[in-house]
């Protein structure tokens, strides 16, 4: 008995102490790639879409002081669009969460920064909350946990996400598998409601976290229902119709409006289109198109690692008759079969359908944890003969460097004492050999003098941004209306964005350009790496003012106004413009360079209708004399809620 308890308690020391190795490596490496003065600074991150997803905060706390509502016209950016609505499905608890910490006093910057530091810390803790819940034991939980790791900074797929800026969707990755446990355990376990009460909190958040949880989790959450239902009295079905009622009544405040304007969105199928040859590109780890995997060197070993060890354990499972059988292995080859197939499919390719890599490489590691603890473990090594060590030995020995190649990758420093005293020709010079941080970094000091020297520019008109992250950046930076930013919003009111188009599109050449610029009542055009040398010669049009970094800008060289058939001073904000001074060269009507957006009214005595308009299926908008009197010389239009 003492032999066994001694036994007992020294199984618990090993367990804490690989508990706390696996706590300290990761909040190392949750360090490492978000650098304190760059959390707490006054901006976030300087990778393209945090870009978007700041903008975004940014505008949607100035809406929200301003009016208390969380979706609004917006004349902002793109001669006016719905924010709050559509494009940023994938911001909501994002959004939320940086609201919530602004009145707790917390800067706005470091709101948004610390979003992405929680979801890295909680990756873990949601894969060991799910495997706990499935009912694995404390070293198959530790595994999960430790796998967690591994994936989630060394995947290449999965560190591009978060590291990018698709925050929401990585997050949304760990929070469905947690789901899936709570379902598991609210279906079978002993504790179903406290179960429920995880699961009603859970499965809200994942959806208000991005909408793609919905597609994450149809097949585990339906085929665990269906496979337990005639086995449920009337609480355990009143338990699983709670938690959807739940799920919509938290996301029913953006998702009602949205389902109401469904005609305002476009149809895209561009990035994330992986085929069945992107699997065998992954194994290989070489990079096929970016637009559809991530602009980052495929590291992809853990990956197939943790597949072969899911596929492993759930072979065990079957021939055990696991009934954990069922759910996991549809679920993985629904997500694999996503990621890789999905681009044949209608519906699915609008998904961008390769990010469900992530979401099946950590659902990988999940199930790859009871395999790897039972096989991967000294007494397995010394049941193996001397000739079968041996060869383990040798595979240990080639695998390591690729092991090293993998994880400096994304931890670069790590090569430092190799580097060290060694050097590079360079034009005749000697230079250290460069090391490149993969740390996340501040926005650029060019970048936020460009955005003060365009605010200090003359004029009323629009910024036009070519490179999309600068616009995005841009928006959230300047006083004054952008034209740019992401060029696949999914919504009508992008055709305002002459630089979404082919490189091919007319309209970068010959009278189509100015026309344009006088449409949407440019002043400035910024340019940036890659440039667009058929615009930037065009100085009959252009004339260049000022180069910050790689960053160019132009003034439009005939700017128009905001008026088209007479004259006004306009003021525009969310869900208004203010009109003043307006002066119609036929008395009765004049149009207005805003996107038109249906229910808008117009006051006084004045009514409004959408003007067509070239290529924008939006239309801007055409205020005309209610009565005889002619059109008043101030007026105000708005917006009212449908």
């Amino acid at each position: 008995m003492a032999e066994s308890d001694e036994s007992a308690g020294a199984g618990r020391r090993k367990l804490w102490i690989a508990g706390l190795v696996i706590a300290a490596v990761h909040l190392s490496l949750v360090a490492y790639a978000f650098p304190a003065e760059v959390v707490f600074g006054d901006a976030g991150f300087n990778k393209p879409d945090y870009h978007t997803h700041w903008q975004q905060a940014q505008v949607l706390l100035e809406l929200y002081r301003e009016t208390g509502r969380l979706w609004a016209y917006d004349p902002g950016l793109l001669a006016g669009h719905p924010v709050g609505l559509f494009f940023d499905v994938d911001n909501k608890l994002h959004f939320l969460w940086v609201l919530a910490l602004t009145r707790l006093g917390v800067g706005a910057a470091a709101a948004f920064n610390l979003f992405a530091v929680a979801s890295s810390l909680l990756a873990p803790l949601s894969l060991a909350g799910a495997a706990r819940l499935l009912g694995y034991r404390a070293p198959a939980i530790l595994a999960v946990a430790g796998v967690t790791v591994l994936l989630w900074n060394f995947d290449s797929t999965l560190h591009f996400l978060w590291t990018a800026g698709m925050l929401s969707f990585a997050t949304a990755c760990h929070l469905a598998l947690l789901c899936v446990g709570l379902m598991w355990a609210m279906l079978r376990g002993r504790r179903p409601w406290l179960a429920f009460a995880g699961l009603a909190v859970a499965l809200p958040l994942a959806h208000l976290t991005h909408v793609w949880a919905f597609a994450i989790l149809v097949v585990p959450l339906v085929g665990l229902y269906l496979g337990h239902a005639r086995r449920l009295d009337l609480a355990g079905h009143l338990r699983v119709w709670l938690a959807v009622a739940a799920t919509l009544a938290v996301n029913a405040y953006w998702l009602l409006p949205a389902l109401r304007h469904l005609d305002w969105l476009t149809e895209s199928a561009v990035v994330g289109q992986a085929t069945p040859l992107y699997l065998v590109a992954d194994y290989l780890e070489v990079l096929v198109n970016p637009v559809n995997t991530g602009y980052a060197e495929p590291r992809t070993l853990f990956r197939f690692a943790a597949l072969l060890g899911a596929a492993a354990t759930l072979v065990n499972w079957r021939r055990r008759r696991d009934p954990r059988f069922a759910v996991c292995a549809s679920t993985l080859a629904w997500l694999v079969g996503m990621s890789y197939f999905g681009t044949f499919i209608p519906l699915l390719k609008l998904t961008e359908p390769y990010r469900f890599a992530s979401s099946a490489t950590l659902l990988a590691g999940l199930l790859a944890a009871p395999w790897l603890v039972e096989h991967v473990r000294p007494a397995t090594l010394r049941r193996l003969s001397g000739p079968a060590r041996g060869l383990v030995a040798l595979l240990v020995l080639l695998v390591v460097p690729r092991i090293f190649s993998e994880v400096t990758t994304f931890v670069p420093e790590l090569q430092k004492p190799l580097l060290e005293g060694t050097a590079i020709d360079h034009r005749g010079a000697r230079v250290p050999t460069p090391i490149h941080s993969m740390r996340l970094p501040a926005v650029d000091d060019h970048l936020k003098s460009l955005a003060r020297h365009l605010d200090e520019l003359p004029g009323d008109g629009r910024v036009l941004v070519q490179l999309w992250p600068v616009g995005e950046y841009l928006r959230g930076a300047l006083r004054r209306p952008v034209i740019g930013g992401f060029p696949d919003r999914r919504v009508i009111h992008e055709a305002a964005n002459l630089f979404r188009l082919r490189p091919d599109e007319p309209r970068y050449y010959g009278d189509e350009l100015g026309a344009y610029l006088e449409r949407y009542h440019i002043d400035y055009v910024v340019f940036s790496p890659p440039f667009f040398p058929e615009i930037e010669r065009r100085l009959d049009l252009l004339e260049p003012v000022r180069v910050f970094g790689f960053h160019k800008i132009f003034h439009v060289r005939r700017p128009s106004t905001y008026v088209v058939g007479g004259r006004a001073t306009i003021d525009a904000g969310f869900d208004r413009i203010a009109v003043r001074d307006a002066r119609a060269d036929d008395g009765r009507s004049l149009v207005l360079r805003f996107h038109y957006m249906e229910g808008m009214t117009c006051a006084p005595d004045c009514t409004i209708e959408r003007a067509p308009i070239p290529h924008d299926p939006v239309g801007f908008i055409r205020v005309a004399a209610a009565g005889e009197s002619g059109l008043p010389a101030s007026f105000v239009i708005r917006r009212e809620d449908r």
